[in-house]
């Protein structure tokens, strides 16, 4: 079977999946995602490594939340993404599209 983490390869995308799992403002994830980043993160809820601050208990219960049964329905709906060349668009590519970073600015008032 595979895993989230064998699917997704970018941070941006990691962290898209991650907003799909994880609700918002849980303390632990968002620790371990600054810690860590997005994709060192779905790999350790995957696998049974030391969870960095977290008894072994505590980490069980983190992980939990990983197991759902939609997760394979998240990962199929990442490759088909990717395979359409969906993305997440980023700051670079609106730079580009726009031609200069001004037009990303906020507009005053």
């Amino acid at each position: 079977m595979t895993n989230l983490s064998d699917v997704v390869q970018d941070e941006r995308t990691a962290r898209m999946v991650l907003s799909m799992i994880v609700e918002p403002d849980d303390a632990v994830t968002g620790r371990l995602l600054a810690e860590l980043g997005a994709l060192e993160l779905l790999r350790l809820a995957e696998r049974d490594d030391v969870v960095p601050g977290l008894s072994t208990v505590d980490a069980q219960v983190w992980r939990a939340q990983f197991q759902r049964p939609d997760t394979r329905t998240l990962e199929q709906n990442v490759v088909e993404a990717e395979r359409a060349g969906i993305g997440a668009l980023g700051f670079d590519f609106l730079r580009r599209a726009c031609g200069r970073a001004a037009c990303l600015r906020p507009r005053q008032r």
